[in-house]
């Protein structure tokens, strides 16, 4: 689904508006695991386990019908006027006719790809730990039992929710005020990514729970604002920006998992200050990346022949 919703972005806004209309379909997940929590666990008490992931699953199904009879290019589109067209293709390069879809060889040639790439290795083991180890760092950490957990653990993922949707919005206020895409989106993630690292060193020191909370808070609203999953949609052709989301998110994948792996043998040897600060570098490394490898953003790359 994040494949199909950046490249869907990339088919249906103009360049200064992915930010935001990722940020809103990112949004989703994270309001996603707020209401996940409750519906699984009355599903799995009073239906068993293998229901709660067969219910799940068909849920799937129920989002590709609609899909499936609505969702359309916007150049085939019977209800979308030239002047929205006109909008839409604001400042990308003039298509004669659709081009055919990039090999792969040619976007493993461009530094774009793998920065887009290793940004994404860097930062989707962070979503796994946020999505899966929080709940238990408040339970070890602070004494959190499962009515806490339940009571208060939905707030760092609805600040995520709200940080998706922010990382959207600022870049695109800056936009609005004479920014370029560029310095408006790289300036968005500096500010998130040194209010990140407050965040992370500031809760390895705290011994209050609720003051524990907020800032973790504030680290799922920089996390989600940061934007990493928006840059393909800034760099490359419409024809390129899903199998460049894809690799990204096939890379980050087996990163997280791996780096899951280990969490449980760090928390359990040195408890979870060593992974606050892992994270901690994780994103100035994946700014530096953003700076070095994809450059300028805003700017459409021609593929290599």
């Amino acid at each position: 689904s994040f494949t199909g919703g950046v490249k869907a972005v990339g088919e249906w806004f103009p360049m200064r508006d992915r930010a935001l209309a990722i940020g809103i379909f990112n949004a989703g997940t994270a309001v996603g695991s707020v209401a996940a929590a409750p519906i699984v666990s009355f599903i799995a008490v009073t239906w068993g386990w293998r229901s709660a992931f067969l219910v799940t699953g068909a849920l799937g199904f129920v989002w590709l019908v609609p899909w499936l009879l609505f969702f359309r290019q916007p150049k085939t589109h019977p209800q979308l006027s030239e002047s929205e067209l006109r909008l839409i293709l604001e400042g990308q390069p003039e298509e004669t006719a659709p081009p055919p879809p990039p090999r792969l060889r040619q976007l493993l040639q461009m530094r774009e790809t793998w920065g887009c790439v290793l940004v994404r290795a860097l930062t989707d083991p962070i979503s796994y730990f946020l999505l899966f180890w929080i709940p238990l760092y408040f339970q070890k950490q602070h004494g959190f039992c499962l009515q806490r957990i339940g009571l208060f653990i939905w707030i760092p993922y609805a600040a995520a929710a709200l940080g998706n949707l922010c990382g959207g919005i600022i870049p695109r206020t800056l936009i609005g005020r004479g920014w370029s895409l560029d310095k408006a989106r790289k300036g968005t993630m500096i500010f998130l990514t040194f209010t990140l690292l407050v965040c992370l060193f500031a809760v390895t020191r705290t011994a209050n729970p609720m003051a524990a909370l907020l800032l973790v808070a504030g680290m799922t609203f920089c996390h989600g604002g940061w934007g990493n999953i928006t840059l393909p949609a800034e760099v490359f052709p419409k024809s390129a920006i899903g199998t460049v989301t894809g690799l990204g998110g096939a890379l980050g994948s087996w990163v997280g998992a791996l780096a899951m792996l280990s969490t449980g043998h760090v928390v359990d040897a040195y408890g979870f200050t060593p992974i606050f600060i892992t994270c901690a570098l994780f994103y100035p490394l994946a700014l530096l990346l953003v700076y070095v490898l994809i450059g300028k953003l805003g700017v459409v790359r021609a593929l290599p022949q």
